[in-house]
């Protein structure tokens, strides 16, 4: 239901999930991730509403409610949009030992930074990110691990340290203007193309408004409404912008409901029926995440503890996850025995992890934070890393097998940071070219191969490549070509091109073969995609519905079909010619439905899964019914003509049991259900 972290932080930046990388809970076809952090029992849902594809840097409209955040920022109080960041928060005078400042990211995690001498600025304590200040009073932020081609941010110190701008090495990237009330109006992008915030009456978002630079057209995907209290209670995605409006009522639509008065989210509803539900307990002042429930009638409860937090089930399954007092997870003790543990350094990186299979891993850091090395449980070496002082891999060493095979490749940068060229054990040298946006351009594999003892830097490794035994010897070359947004949108190689056509949104809509063939896409406000014509002729139709299902009609051919298909990809049932067949799949169709509620019904009435007292049925291809609500003792049988599960009198059940693996078993080991009566 909701992605455990652990960490001290508000936010999620510096908690488990980017530690540990657990975690991650996506709900509905709106994609709203929901965190729990159980160091703080604190609770996050996260959504990118919208997105913009641009060159350098992309424009993501990432919104977080923050249970424990203290912050209104136009879209009610705990709600934060992920374009809004601020460093603040000097101790000390600047550039002095012992001084700080703090940075407060997109989802209200607060990260503070140490002033460090050696490196001339304040970093924080894994040394992975840093904070200088720049010229014309502006901060100047870095996330030195990231590998993203020198993107850094720039804030204001002069306007409270609000981010103003977006650059890389190739210069601006995003550009942010504000209101007379110090919020966000636009933000332009190196396309041209701008995103506008646009407010209600009560200084609250409304809606973004995106302009695009080649065409000037204007659209609005996303759409938000409020309470007389200002509080955010309903996201609405229009599932076709392109027509401007949404008169059509053909909208994607997330809702809020609150506890009484406060701003503490208690419900989150979405149009598929996806839900989820929070209590709260307030201890020591804050209020933390009592319970979470979601719409199929799991409940899972937490209680807090000293330095550890339960999560039990209905049926009183508990997992019990520790942590120190940074707010680190040290342990995580699930049903059956299993456990885990991790180990952290001064810095907090993790050092060591037991897995509850037993497997183990030791890492080593550099005094960057990235990740050096890498062991297994016995300390036997499995990946070995350089870095410079940049923090750009400059050699990658890893282990391979019993026999201990090491492959091995070397990195060297441009001027620019740019990986120009990439070497390999047997030195094989690939290059790299670039245009003069930074773009990539083209990509030559030599078959001649570098001496082990033949210098290495970019200089060299040119002229290496001009050399006439290199040239004679062969050279593989792939060139890339790009739109205005910076997407990729043409791959040329000695076999032809093929070429691509994007949205604003990043989205393909079009992609030309090399034979000349022409496949188009399109796709909702949500985008999920609608429509995919071939060049053969054939056009598949994808449909959704109110719960989330897909229908595929695929016409063309001499056999036009459709198929239906659940959520999670597992068809339903298949159409050929006239609805006249229906099949279910290999893997069996699951359902669990509240009273009242069909799970699949017939055009009667009769023949369905029902969840209420009726006698309704399963039946088979003959008509015969295979489960029934009432009085019959009908069955599920096995190949064998064995029962599995017998119905009637209403006594039988159905039992699972765990093994320490936490998966079904049988009593004796084989069955994987046991039917008793």
């Amino acid at each position: 239901m909701v992605a455990i972290v652990s960490g001290n932080g508000n936010g999620l930046l510096n908690t488990s999930l980017a530690l540990l990388n657990q975690g991650g809970a996506a709900h509905g076809a709106a994609k709203e991730s929901a965190f729990l952090n159980i160091a703080t029992g604190n609770l996050l849902l996260q959504r990118r509403d919208d997105f913009l594809a641009a060159p350098g840097a992309d424009v993501a409209m990432l919104r977080t409610y923050n249970a424990q955040g203290d912050f209104d920022e136009g879209m009610g109080l705990s709600w934060k949009t992920g374009l809004q960041k601020q460093v603040a928060s000097l101790t000390g005078a600047l550039n002095t030992d012992g001084g700080t400042v703090t940075r407060i990211g997109g989802d209200g995690s607060a990260t503070v930074f140490h002033y460090d001498a050696g490196r001339n600025g304040y970093v924080t304590a894994d040394g992975g990110q840093s904070i200088a200040m720049g010229q014309n009073q502006q901060w100047i932020w870095r996330d030195e691990r990231a590998g993203n081609g020198g993107l850094h941010e720039v804030y204001d110190s002069a306007s409270n340290g609000r981010i103003v701008a977006v650059h890389d090495e190739e210069g601006p990237r995003l550009a942010y203007e504000y209101d007379t009330a110090g919020q966000v109006a636009r933000i332009t992008d190196a396309a041209g193309d701008v995103t506008h915030f646009d407010y209600d009456a009560n200084g609250n978002l409304a809606q973004y408004r995106t302009v695009l630079a080649n065409s000037g057209k204007s659209f609005v995907r996303v759409r938000y409404s409020y309470d007389n209290q200002q509080r955010l209670t309903g996201v609405s995605t229009d599932l076709t912008p392109e027509d401007g409006g949404v008169a059509d009522g053909e909208v994607y639509a997330i809702g809020y409901s609150y506890e009484g008065v406060s701003s503490r989210v208690a419900g989150m509803t979405q149009s598929d029926g996806t839900q989820l539900a929070f209590t709260y307990q307030q201890i020591g002042g804050a209020w933390k995440i009592g319970s979470v429930s979601d719409a199929s009638g799991l409940v899972a409860q937490l209680s807090y503890g000293v330095g550890k937090t339960t999560v039990s089930n209905a049926a009183g399954v508990a997992t019990v996850y520790s942590y120190d007092g940074q707010g680190r997870l040290t342990e995580i003790a699930g049903p059956g025995g299993q456990q885990a543990y991790f180990d952290y350094d001064a810095r907090g990186n993790v050092i060591r992890a037991l897995l509850p299979d037993g497997q183990g891993v030791g890492y080593e850091y550099d005094g960057r934070g990235n990740r050096v090395v890498e062991r297994d449980a016995g300390g036997a070496l499995l990946v070995r890393r350089e870095y410079d002082a940049a923090g750009k891999l400059l050699l990658s060493e890893t282990v391979y097998g019993a026999q201990g095979q090491v492959q091995t490749a070397s990195y060297v940068y441009d001027g620019a940071s740019r990986l120009r060229f990439v070497i390999d054990t047997a030195g094989h040298v690939r290059e790299h070219r670039y245009d003069s946006l930074g773009q990539r351009a083209a990509t030559l594999e030599y078959t001649a191969a570098l001496a082990s003892s033949a210098n290495r830097s970019e200089a060299d490794l040119q002229a290496w490549t001009a050399t006439g035994t290199v040239v004679s010897a062969g050279i593989s070359r792939t060139d890339y070509g790009y739109d205005a947004r910076g997407l990729l949108n043409e791959v040329l190689d000695a076999n032809g091109a093929v070429r691509h056509v994007y949205d604003q949104a990043g989205q393909l809509l079009q992609t030309v073969a090399i034979d000349g063939s022409v496949t188009s896409y399109s796709y909702d406000g949500l985008g999920r995609r609608e429509v995919l014509a071939e060049e053969t002729g054939d056009v598949s139709l994808v449909s959704y519905d109110d719960v989330g299902n897909y229908a595929v009609t695929r016409m063309g051919g001499d056999s036009p079909e459709s198929a239906l298909y659940a959520d999670d990809g597992e068809m339903l049932y298949t159409d050929e010619s006239a609805m006249s067949a229906m099949s279910f799949g290999a893997s069996s169709l699951e359902s669990e439905v509240n009273p009242g509620n069909d799970g699949l019904t017939g055009t009667s009435g009769d023949d369905s899964i029902y969840g209420g007292a009726g006698d309704d049925t399963i039946t088979d291809s003959g008509g015969n019914d295979t489960i029934d609500g009432g009085s019959g003792n009908d069955s599920i049988t096995d190949s064998g003509g064995n029962n599995v599960l017998r119905g009637g009198d209403g006594n039988d059940t159905v039992t699972f049991n765990y093994n320490s693996n936490n998966t079904v078993e049988g009593g004796a080991g084989d069955d994987v259900i046991q039917v008793s009566a």
